[in-house]
C-alpha cells in the first residue's frame, strides 16, 4: 500500500484516534480541534518500513501521542520531509504538511509550520509560493534555516548571486551542517571543486551522529563531486562511508554504481543502482540502471528499464528524462517540450543545459547556442554540461570552442554514464 492509499485507511480510524489525541492534550480540545485532530490523525497514520529514518518516524509518533506541541510536530514533518526525499514518495509531503496543520499556533508553531510549507512546496516545485513563504519568514523570524529555505529558492530560479548573499547570511547566524552544505553546492556551480571539497568537509564534520541521515546526504554528495574531479575510487570510499550511515541511501547507492561504472565494474555497478531504483525510481536512476545493464551485456533488461523511463519519467522528474532524451537523441519534440516547460519555472544553469541540448536535437542552433551561453555563465564543473556544450558548438560548426568543451567533459568523465561518454567519443569522432 503506497503513503496516500495508508493516509485514506487512516480516516476509517477516526473516532479511536480523535479520542486519543484530545487524551494526549489533557483531555481539552485545542482551538480549530477538528481541523487539528483530522491533521494528527494523518500524521500518526500507521507508518511502515524498516530503515533507520522508518524507526526514527515511529519513535517520533508516539512521543507525538503523549504530547502534542511544536518541537515534536517540527521533528516529525522534517522526517516525513527527509524520507520523502529518500524514497520518491511524495505522499510523504502531505504527512509533512499534517504535521504542519496540527502544530499549535502560540510557541512558535506558526512559523515552525510555514518552514515546513515551504520546503513541500519547495519540493514540489511551486516555486513562487515557496518563495513568498520564505520572504515571509525571513522578515518575520529570520532564524538561519529560514534564510537556507529562500537561498535554496533562488537557487532554483537561477538567481545565483542573490541565493549566495542569503546563504551567506545563513553561514553568519550558524555555521552547521546545512549551511555550510548549501555554501558548498553554490561553489560547485561556480566551478570551484576544491571549495566545495572543503566546505563538504566542513559540513560533515558538523555532522552528529544523531542525525544520519544528513551525514549520509553530505557524503554521499561528496562521492558525486569526486566523480567530477574524476576520482571514481575516492568516490566510492565516500559512497560506502554514507551507506554505513544509512543501509541503501538512494544517493549513495546511486553514487556508488556511478564510480564502479567509470571504474569498469558493470556488474557491481548493477547491484548498487538496482537497490537505488527499487527505492527511489527516478529518471537518474534509471538511466543509470539502463547504462549498467547494457554495459553489462543484458540489453533485453536495459531495454525494459529504459521503457519504464519512457513511461515514468514525463511524471517523475521531466527536467532529467529531458536531459536523458537529448543526450540519447530520443523524442526530441518531447525533449524540447519538456525542456521549455522547465525553463519556464527555473532558469538555473543546470535547466539551461538542458534546454540546449534540447533545441540542438531539433536543429535550434542559435537558440541552442543562446540557452547553452546562460548555462555556462557560472562555469559549473559538471561533466554533462561541457558535454552538451560542446554538441552545440559542434552542429554550429564552431570546432575549436567544441574541443576545449569535449576535453573539459573528458577530465571529468567519470562523471559521466556510458551513454554520455558514447556520445562524447562520437562528438570527438565528428570534431
Amino acid at each position: 500500500m503506497n503513503t496516500l492509499a495508508r493516509i485514506a485507511a487512516s480516516a476509517r480510524r477516526a473516532p479511536i484516534l480523535t479520542a486519543l489525541l484530545l487524551a494526549a492534550c489533557g483531555g481539552n480540545p485545542p482551538k480549530e480541534s477538528a481541523a487539528v485532530v483530522g491533521a494528527l490523525r494523518i500524521a500518526l497514520a500507521p507508518h511502515e518500513g524498516t530503515t533507520a529514518v522508518d524507526e526514527q518516524i515511529r519513535e517520533v509518533q508516539a512521543r507525538v501521542k503523549e504530547r502534542v506541541d511544536v518541537p515534536r510536530l517540527e521533528r516529525l514533518a522534517t522526517l516525513y520531509i527527509g524520507k520523502a526525499r529518500g524514497s520518491g514518495d511524495p505522499g510523504y509531503y502531505r504527512l509533512a504538511e499534517a504535521s504542519a496543520d496540527a502544530m499549535p499556533q502560540d510557541g512558535g508553531g506558526q512559523h515552525a509550520a510555514m518552514l515546513v510549507r515551504g520546503h513541500v512546496r519547495h519540493a514540489l516545485h511551486d516555486f513562487a509560493a515557496a518563495e513568498t513563504i520564505a520572504r515571509r519568514l525571513v522578515a518575520e523570524r529570520g532564524m538561519f534555516l529560514d534564510h537556507g529555505l529562500l537561498g535554496d529558492v533562488l537557487l532554483d530560479l537561477g538567481r545565483l548571486e542573490e541565493a549566495r548573499d542569503v546563504y551567506q547570511r545563513m553561514l553568519d547566524l550558524k555555521p552547521c551542517l546545512q549551511s555550510y552544505a548549501r555554501a558548498a553546492h553554490v561553489r560547485w556551480l561556480v566551478g570551484d571543486i576544491a571549495g566545495s571539497r572543503e566546505l563538504l568537509h566542513m559540513a560533515a564534520s558538523a555532522g552528529s551522529h544523531r542525525d544520519p541521515e544528513s551525514m549520509a546526504w553530505v557524503l554521499a554528495r561528496r562521492a558525486t563531486l569526486e566523480l567530477q574531479a574524476n576520482d571514481a575510487e575516492t568516490a566510492l570510499t565516500y559512497a560506502d562511508a554514507a551507506l554505513e550511515r544509512v543501509v541503501d541511501h538512494p544517493q549513495a547507492l546511486l553514487a556508488r554504481g556511478r564510480a564502479l561504472l567509470a571504474l569498469g565494474d558493470a556488474t557491481q555497478a548493477e547491484a548498487s543502482l538496482g537497490k537505488a531504483v527499487a527505492c527511489y525510481p527516478l529518471p537518474e536512476y534509471l538511466w543509470a540502471h539502463a547504462d549498467a545493464l547494457r554495459a553489462g551485456g543484458r540489453e533485453g533488461d536495459a531495454a525494459r528499464v529504459e521503457a519504464d523511463l519512457l513511461r515514468t519519467g514525463e511524471r517523475e522528474d521531466p527536467r532529467t528524462f529531458a536531459a536523458w532524451l537529448a543526450t540519447t537523441g530520443q523524442h526530441p519534440e518531447t525533449a524540447l517540450r519538456l525542456a521549455e516547460a522547465e525553463f519556464r519555472i527555473r532558469q538555473d544553469a543546470l535547466t539551461a543545459d538542458v534546454l540546449a541540448a534540447a533545441r540542438v536535437r531539433m536543429g535550434d542552433y542559435s537558440g541552442a547556442a543562446t540557452a547553452m551561453q546562460q548555462a555556462l555563465a557560472v562555469g559549473p564543473a559538471d561533466a554533462r554540461v561541457r558535454l552538451h556544450a560542446a554538441m552545440v558548438d559542434i552542429a554550429r560548426g564552431e570546432s575549436g570552442v567544441a574541443g576545449s568543451h569535449l576535453a573539459a567533459a573528458d577530465a571529468a568523465r567519470a562523471a559521466l554514464l556510458p551513454s554520455e561518454r558514447a556520445l562524447l567519443a562520437d562528438l570527438r569522432r565528428r570534431l
